[in-house]
């Protein structure tokens, strides 16, 4: 892999104790995990970005520069490790979707 972060996620999809690969119900939960910490490190660094501003730039807001950002680095269409992480997370909660899943929440009556 070309990115460390997909090289992480990719050992990360390895079942030590089965020897093969997680299921989409165990494997999910780490891809959204991921692409949580990689939306708060963009919301970051766009915040850092809007106060950094050369003499020839207009000044913009965080919320400028983060859709601006999302726009180059947080598509599906593109190759970069948030769309393919996208990719894999849509996937795999499509398989969840047709297999049943596995509850996150479980409700109980009240007596």
């Amino acid at each position: 892999f070309d990115s460390p972060l997909l090289h992480y996620l990719a050992v990360l999809s390895i079942d030590q104790h089965n020897g093969s690969f997680h299921d989409a119900n165990s494997y999910t939960g780490y891809l959204a995990s991921t692409l949580y910490c990689a939306r708060l490190l963009m919301i970051q660094s766009c915040i850092q970005l809007s106060n950094v501003s050369l003499p020839s730039d207009v000044p913009l807001s965080p919320c400028q520069v983060f859709k601006k950002h999302k726009a180059q680095y947080m598509r599906c269409s593109q190759e970069t490790p948030v769309s393919i992480i996208l990719d894999q997370l849509a996937f795999g909660m499509g398989i969840q979707k047709r297999g049943g899943g596995s509850k996150i929440v479980l409700y109980s009556e009240e007596k």
